[in-house]
């Protein structure tokens, strides 16, 4: 666990040097930019997390953050630490689960090292308050973990860090049946977990639809489905620059799927990946942050390498991918604009 720690803090370091926030726009509070708008949004919600009227609708029900904040004292711009904890815990449990799987100390820092250069890296650490890093660690848990206490904890608190946890769970799902083998007595308590944790969140959130006059007159969603033709030529830009290269580790899980003669875990797979992308994409104009669900798949696939190719040339081509994350381009995706993510020595 201490070497796992250290190789995330490691990364983190290395995501801010390569991939470096814009430091000239950290200074002052800029309520217009893609760096501080979420971030000022989060500090109210964290003053109050329970009945915060938010400019963003969807953050009012993303309370888990906004909690953990309020529980922890952080109050103004110290709040902004929370995000970053959650990528360190991210990392961390990247780590542990590959080498889980491979025994390869090289093979889960090289995954480890590679996660800092995606998307959920550079937005979380270019960005203020964006938890995306804390729904990804949720949706990672309910696809590797073993113990029942944590995958149970992921669960219940995954649907109050972001929506995208509950669209994204089948696809988390079918993962595990992938990776942990399922037995009778083992089974049932997980599929009770699953159904009980979407179901109380779906009572809430029903609950406090019925009356609210204010949700009824939120239009956000008829107004993203309106708009989102705009923002759709640059969808595939936008998925592309969160993973680049991390893309092959995805495409090799298809690939063996492929190869069996039963094709219902292959198009079961497809579909639960592919649909939630396209949901967030109709209603989310940062197209850049969606593919972010899938870094459950990207371990899944580093698995299958290992798998495939040995504890000797495994390791090599995750350092290859690793090097060619560092050396393309990066960008962020938000709406119609494309901006590229300097090195820090530009951007300080």
């Amino acid at each position: 666990m201490k070497h796992a720690a250290t190789i995330a803090l490691i990364t983190i370091a290395m995501s801010l040097a390569v991939f470096s926030p814009k430091y000239w726009q950290m200074t002052q509070e800029s309520p217009g930019s893609t760096v501080w708008a979420r971030g000022l949004q989060f500090v109210v919600q964290c003053e109050e997390p329970w009945g915060t009227k938010t400019e963003d609708a969807g953050l009012d029900w993303r309370l888990a953050p906004a909690a953990l904040a309020k529980v922890l004292g952080l109050q103004g711009h110290a709040v902004f630490i929370i995000p970053w904890l959650g990528l360190f815990l991210l990392l961390t449990q990247v780590h542990q689960v590959v080498i889980r799987h491979t025994k390869s100390t090289a093979m889960a820092t090289h995954t480890t090292l590679l996660v800092g250069t995606f998307g959920v890296s550079t937005t979380v650490l270019g960005w203020f308050g964006i938890n995306d890093a804390w729904y990804a660690l949720a949706l990672i848990l309910v696809s590797f973990e073993r113990r029942l206490w944590l995958l149970g904890a992921a669960l219940f608190i995954g649907p109050w860090i972001d929506e995208r946890f509950i669209l994204a769970l089948p696809l988390a799902a079918i993962i595990r049946t992938q990776v942990i083998p399922l037995t009778r007595p083992n089974l049932w308590p997980q599929i009770g977990m699953i159904l009980g944790a979407v179901s109380i969140y779906a009572a809430i959130r029903g609950v406090a639809l019925v009356g609210d006059s204010a949700l009824n007159n939120n239009s956000y969603i008829l107004v993203a489905l309106s708009r989102f033709q705009t923002w759709l030529p640059t969808t595939g830009t936008g998925w592309f620059f969160n993973l680049r290269v991390g893309w092959a580790p995805v495409v090799l899980v298809f690939w063996c799927l492929y190869q069996n003669k039963n094709k219902l875990p292959f198009f079961a797979l497809l579909i639960a990946a592919l649909l939630p992308m396209l949901v967030i994409t109709m209603v989310a104009a940062d197209t850049g942050r969606t593919p972010t669900l899938l870094l459950p798949l990207v371990l899944l696939g580093t698995i299958r390498l290992f798998e495939l190719h040995g504890a000797n040339r495994a390791p090599k081509i995750m350092f290859a991918l690793l090097l060619a994350n560092l050396v393309l381009p990066a960008a962020h995706v938000t709406h119609k604009s494309i901006e590229v993510i300097s090195p820090a020595p530009i951007e300080w």
